[in-house]
């Protein structure tokens, strides 16, 4: 099963914490993109 939904807890949790860690997401306009290079590295 796929589960999209997330609570405040975890929304918060992503922001603050989990993506700013990640050199590899970008924060844009409150939503998150990730620079791939190619179909290859994004799977």
């Amino acid at each position: 099963t796929q589960h999209l939904d997330i609570g405040c807890q975890q929304k918060q949790w992503l922001t603050s914490e989990a993506f700013c860690q990640q050199s590899s997401f970008e924060i844009i306009a409150l939503k998150y993109a990730r620079n791939v290079k190619d179909k290859k590295a994004f799977l």
